[in-house]
C-alpha cells in the first residue's frame, strides 16, 4: 500500500516542499497507474523518444519470405525480406485535480492521498481506452473540439416507409458497438443487429416518413474470428480464433473481453481460473484465467459483444515520449491547490495479421439477417 504522508505538508510553502512535490507525485501516480493498466503490457515498448527532441518515430514493418524443397545441386530462388516503415507520433493525455484547503482540514480521510489515487486511475483508464481503440481499429477516428479529443460515433440516417424493417449501415462491417438508435426521435432497443455485416432489423417496420438515426462504431481491422450464432461467447469461439491464428502461422496468446463475455465463459467447464495457476505461472494485469490456450483478460475498454484476440509478440508497439509529468499550482486567492498530470505516448498496430476480432456475441446479435 503506497502512501503520500509527505503530501500532508502541502500547506507549508517552503522552497524544499515546492521542489520535491512534483517528483513525489509523479512517482506515486506511476505506481498506482501501473496496477490499473492492462493494455500497455500487450504491446512491445519503444522509448526512443524519451528525453529527446523528436516528435515521432518510424517503426519497422517486416515482410516475409518462403522456403522450398530443392533437389541435389539446385539452389532456392533468391529472396529479399521487404521492409517498410510506419510513422508514429505520440499524443498527450492529462487530467487536472483541484483540492481546497478546507477539504484537507475538514475531513479525517486522507483527501490528498485518495484524490491522487483517483487521478492515477483516470490516467490508466484513458491510456487503456486509447490502446484498445487502436487494437480494435475503432472508427471513426477521434476528433478535437476546444482542444479535447473525443471518439464520435458514425451516424447513419434513413427514412421509414412503413414496410421496410432491415437497413444496412454504410461502412459498418464489422460493427463493434451500437451507440444509440432512434425512430422519430424516440430511442428504441427493439431491433437486432448482424455486427459482421452491419445490418439492423427492427421488430416492427418504422412508420412512413419516420426519421431513423443509427449511431455506431465500426472496425477497420481485416481479420475476423467467426462467432457462433448463439448470441454469447462459447468455448468453440476461442478454439476457432486459435485455429485462425495457426492458419496464418501465428501464435495467438491473449484474448481480451468485456465482463459480459467473461460471464458467458464462466458457464463452460473448460475455463481454467487464475486462482488455480501454479506459482511459476506469469500472470498479466487483469488476467482472470485461461481457455483454449488463451490468456484471458477482462476489461471495460472492450465493448460488450466484441472479443479481441492478439499475438502480442507481433501485434504492435507502445511508443512512449514522456513519462508521467506533474505540475503544481497554488492559488492563494482561493486557498486551494491545482495539480496537472500529463504524459505522452501512442499505440500502433504494425502487423494487422496478429490482431483478430469477433463480434455477434451481444444479446441483440443475429447473424442470419
Amino acid at each position: 500500500m503506497h502512501t503520500l504522508k509527505s503530501l500532508e505538508e502541502l500547506q507549508l510553502t517552503t522552497g524544499s516542499i515546492t521542489a520535491i512535490l512534483p517528483k513525489i507525485l509523479a512517482d506515486f501516480v506511476e505506481q498506482e497507474a501501473r496496477r490499473a493498466r492492462y493494455g500497455r503490457q500487450l504491446l512491445r515498448e519503444n522509448r526512443q523518444l524519451v528525453a529527446t527532441k523528436g516528435r515521432s518515430v518510424h517503426l519497422p514493418v517486416r515482410g516475409s519470405i518462403s522456403a522450398v524443397r530443392v533437389s541435389e545441386a539446385y539452389t532456392p530462388t533468391e529472396q529479399n525480406v521487404s521492409w517498410s516503415a510506419t510513422e508514429v507520433t505520440p499524443f498527450k493525455i492529462g487530467t487536472q485535480l483541484y483540492i481546497t484547503q478546507e477539504s484537507i482540514d475538514g475531513t479525517e480521510v486522507d483527501v490528498i492521498n485518495g484524490s491522487i489515487e483517483e487521478a492515477a486511475i483516470s490516467l490508466a483508464v484513458r491510456e487503456d481506452d486509447e490502446i484498445f481503440n487502436e487494437l480494435l481499429g475503432r472508427q471513426p477516428d477521434p476528433t478535437p473540439s476546444a482542444g479535447i479529443w473525443t471518439w464520435v460515433e458514425r451516424t447513419d440516417s434513413f427514412t421509414g416507409d412503413g414496410g421496410t424493417k432491415k437497413f444496412t449501415l454504410s461502412l459498418g462491417k464489422p460493427v463493434i458497438q451500437m451507440s444509440t438508435v432512434t425512430v422519430a426521435a424516440a430511442p428504441t432497443t427493439a431491433f437486432k443487429v448482424d455486427y459482421y455485416e452491419g445490418k439492423v432489423e427492427f421488430t416492427s417496420a418504422p412508420a412512413s416518413g419516420a426519421a431513423i438515426v443509427i449511431k455506431s462504431w465500426y472496425s477497420k481491422r481485416t481479420r475476423y474470428a467467426t462467432a457462433n450464432t448463439d448470441k454469447s461467447l462459447k468455448y468453440e469461439d476461442l478454439v476457432a480464433a486459435k485455429t485462425a491464428f495457426r492458419a496464418n502461422k501465428l501464435e495467438g496468446d491473449v484474448c481480451v473481453m468485456n465482463p459480459d463475455e467473461y460471464a458467458d465463459l464462466l458457464n463452460t467447464d473448460k475455463f481454467f481460473d487464475v486462482s488455480k495457476y501454479g506459482s511459476r505461472e506469469t500472470i498479466l494485469n487483469g488476467e482472470v484465467g485461461q481457455a483454449a490456450g488463451w490468456k484471458i483478460i477482462v476489461s471495460l475498454a472492450i465493448p460488450s459483444g466484441t472479443v479481441l484476440y492478439l499475438d502480442t509478440r507481433r501485434a504492435g508497439w507502445y511508443v512512449l515520449k514522456r513519462n508521467v509529468d506533474v505540475k503544481r499550482k497554488e492559488s492563494q486567492e482561493t486557498d486551494s491547490y491545482k495539480f496537472f498530470f500529463y504524459y505522452e505516448f501512442a499505440p500502433k498496430v504494425t502487423d494487422a495479421n496478429a490482431v483478430y476480432i469477433s463480434v455477434n456475441h451481444a444479446a441483440n446479435a443475429d447473424a442470419t439477417l
